[in-house]
């Protein structure tokens, strides 16, 4: 098996997020910006071992190798803001309820009942992964599963956010940060086929496709979790609108970009028409206020059922809400 060279792809990790479109929202130390490098000084062996008898467990290959080339890491993108350093790493079912947000406090008490996906992931393991990466304002977890274990010793690696349909999984904690670095890759050339203000007409219609295809892959990505509440009619929302996008690449191009922000108004206005008829029907107070005032897993369970079935009433019109957003987004 060929070594993988982690210091050389953490050394340009660092290099492609301090040069992205994002880098002056991450609060990075300036010697880290100078040193072009975002990670920390390697753990040693004995301190991995340390973990490992902690936990009565022998880490994954690759979080090892990773682990002795930095023993944390800031920012892996524009989400995880710090990978943790193996002192700081615990379970799930160990996690401080206090320490998370009000969001994961519910999707934690509540995947437990979801069916295992067609990605393979059992949710029922979700209290014995370990938890690697620090939670965020957005919300999101790296979290290896013991439970799922390959051949060579790799563990399950997950990315868990409120804003992903389910749980991505990876077949590895390597390859959990390949795609992670990826996505940041992918998110600087998004940043580039945005619609700018100054934009002519027809670089207008030819960044249209850009558009459409970031909501197909949301589309897919909803389908993927179509045994969720939220699945199959947000991934209808959203094809919906790509779908209609498709048709404006035939239409008038002098008057494109305010076809697309049109469009946006009336999806934010059918995503609250709906909202208004969910209510009446299931009446509720707003979901941001069910997420507050949870004070333990059993509070936060007693509430997971109601807070899914708002999101499946209303799933379609989230649809209709996230195209909008995106829609926003690519028309600066």
């Amino acid at each position: 098996m060929t070594t993988f060279n982690w210091g050389e792809f953490l050394k340009q990790w660092s290099k492609t997020i301090i040069a992205s479109p994002y880098a002056e929202h991450f609060n990075m130390p300036l010697d880290a910006v100078k040193a072009e490098w975002l990670g920390f000084p390697g753990a040693s062996e004995a301190q991995i071992a340390d973990t490992e008898k902690r936990f009565g467990v022998t880490l994954p290959t690759s979080y090892r190798e990773f682990l002795k080339t930095s023993n944390g890491w800031r920012h892996t993108g524009t989400y995880i803001e710090r990978i943790l350093p193996v002192e700081e790493i615990h379970w799930v079912r160990d996690t401080h309820f206090e320490e998370i947000t009000e969001t994961v406090k519910i999707y934690l008490a509540s995947m437990s009942d979801f069916p295992p996906d067609e990605d393979g992931v059992d949710y029922k393991h979700l209290p014995d992964a370990l938890v690697i990466a620090a939670p965020s304002d957005e919300h999101e977890l790296f979290l290896l599963n013991p439970k799922v274990i390959a051949p060579d010793g790799e563990w399950q690696a997950w990315a868990f956010a409120h804003w992903i349909p389910g749980i991505a999984p990876c077949n590895s904690f390597r390859e959990l940060l390949e795609s992670q670095y990826e996505g940041v890759i992918q998110e600087t050339q998004q940043e580039a086929g945005r619609i700018a203000p100054d934009d002519s007409p027809q670089v207008v219609a030819s960044k249209l496709p850009n558009l459409i295809s970031e909501l197909e892959k949301k589309a897919t990505s909803y389908r993927a979790a179509a045994g969720m509440p939220i699945g199959a009619d947000t991934a209808e929302g959203l094809q919906e609108v790509a779908d209609r996008l498709r048709a404006l690449q035939s239409a008038d191009q002098a008057i494109l970009r305010e076809s697309l922000l049109a469009l946006a108004e009336e999806l934010e206005e059918k995503h609250t028409r709906i909202q208004e008829e969910v209510r009446k029907t299931y009446p509720t107070e707003d979901l941001m206020n069910m997420l507050t005032g949870i004070t333990s897993p059993e509070d936060a369970a007693a509430k997971s059922a109601q807070m899914w079935q708002h999101i499946a009433n209303n799933s379609k019109g989230n649809g209709y809400a996230q195209a909008a957003g995106i829609i926003r987004y690519f028309v600066k």
